[in-house]
Parts: structure tokens; C-alpha cells; sequence
């Protein structure tokens, strides 16, 4: 569910971001067309001056100097061309209101309209988009977590019991080691005390002179070697 959500949240961040475009584009287009018809505006009142101008020259002079100037070829095209132009002055300005009006973004406006149902399309997009994502992926993912974390718990007991039976077997290591290490310790006061018996029978004549070397003490340092070896390699 916390996935779905967080799917839903980028899913409308990014209609968001759509529609901030969009509306970023019709600004920027109505402030263009602002500035076209503010120089159509400029351009109709400059012609509007210089029609008055010529009406005005021309109400100036005689019946016969206006006669004369209307039958003057430069004259009459020079006020047919300023005429076409004031026309199509007037033409321009119409068109540039008209499209004006057309991207203005109200509710009543032909972009505002077609924004609207885009915006409203985009919702309906995203809420079918979000019923898929939250009873298709994610069940399926949250199953997915669900198992992994069994096998967590399962490896983690598994390590737990390994771990016991490790630290038991050092614990009986350390114990065996210590009852080879007090064995030994016995067997090397048992042997001293036999080494000195034999001094001792010896010195009364009471041991054969050809046991000498093939005695306790023999047998007590072979014994003695074979224990240290044996606590040398358990110690390992």
C-alpha cells in the first residue's frame, strides 16, 4: 500500500508538471500575441495619423489644388496604398483579438475547455493506473517481502543454533583441556616420585644395574613428550 502511494504521489507529481507546462506554453503564447497586437495597435494608429494628416492638407487647400491633387496619379496611389494598408491594419488587429480571446485560460475559453478535459483525462489515467499498480505488483511484492523475511527469521535461528553449539563445544575444549593439563600435572609428580624410588633402590644395590635405561624414567619422559604433544594439538 505505502508503494502504491508512493507510485500515486510520482504518477501525479508528473501530471502536475504536465499541466504547469501547458499552462507555461499559454501564457507565453498570450503574452506573445499581447505584444503582436499592441504593434498592430501602434501601426493602425500611425496610419490613422497619416490619413488625418492628408485629410487635413488636403481640407487646407483649394477646391482647385484638391481637383488637381485628385487627378495627380502619384497622389491617388499614394492614398489607395495608405487606404489597403489601414485595412489590412484593421484586419490584423481583428485576427490578433481574436486569438487573444481564444487563449485566454477561463473556464468559458476554447483552451481553457480543452485544458479541462485533458486535466480530467489525465485523473481518470491516474486512478486506473493506481487500482492496477495497488491489486497487481505490489500484492505480488508484498508477498515477495513476506517470504524473504521467513527465510530471514529462518537463517537467523539456523546462525542462533550454530552459534550455541559452537560456544558449547569451547566450552568442553576448555574443560578437556584443563583435566590433560591436571592428568599431566599428576603424572609428572607420579614419575618424579618414581625416578626417585629407583635413586633410592639403587643406591641400596637393591635395582639391577641393566634396568638403568629401561625404567620409569624412560617410560616417564616418553609419556611426558606423547602428553605434550596431545595438549599441543588439542591447544590448537
Amino acid at each position: 500500500s505505502s508503494d502504491a502511494a508512493s507510485l500515486s504521489e510520482v504518477i501525479a507529481e508528473a501530471n502536475e508538471d504536465t499541466l504547469r507546462k501547458l499552462l507555461q506554453e499559454s501564457q507565453r503564447r498570450v503574452l506573445l500575441l499581447a505584444r503582436t497586437v499592441s504593434a498592430k495597435d501602434k501601426e493602425l494608429l500611425l496610419c490613422s495619423q497619416q490619413l488625418e494628416q492628408l485629410r487635413l492638407h488636403a481640407a487646407s487647400q483649394s477646391a482647385a489644388n484638391i481637383k488637381c491633387a485628385a487627378l495627380d496619379p502619384a497622389v491617388g496611389q499614394a492614398v489607395y496604398r495608405l487606404r489597403q494598408e489601414l485595412a489590412d491594419a484593421k484586419a490584423r488587429l481583428e485576427q490578433a483579438q481574436s486569438d487573444l480571446s481564444a487563449w485566454k485560460f477561463t473556464p468559458d475559453s476554447q483552451s481553457g475547455k480543452r485544458l479541462m478535459a485533458r486535466i480530467r483525462q489525465m485523473q481518470d489515467e491516474n486512478s486506473e493506473l493506481s487500482r492496477g499498480v495497488s491489486s497487481g505488483s505490489v500484492a505480488k511484492l508484498e508477498t515477495e517481502i513476506a517470504l524473504q523475511r521467513v527465510l530471514l527469521q529462518d537463517m537467523r535461528r539456523t546462525q542462533t543454533e550454530q552459534e550455541e553449539f559452537l560456544t558449547e563445544i569451547d566450552s568442553e575444549t576448555e574443560s578437556l583441556q584443563s583435566t590433560v593439563v591436571q592428568l599431566q600435572s599428576q603424572l609428572t609428580e607420579a614419575y618424579s616420585q618414581i625416578h626417585v624410588l629407583e635413586q633410592n633402590l639403587r643406591s641400596r644395590g637393591q635395582l639391577p644395574t641393566s634396568v638403568q635405561g629401561n625404567g620409569p624414567a624412560n617410560s616417564f619422559d616418553d609419556a611426558d613428550n606423547e602428553a605434550n604433544v596431545e595438549l599441543t594439538t588439542e591447544a590448537v
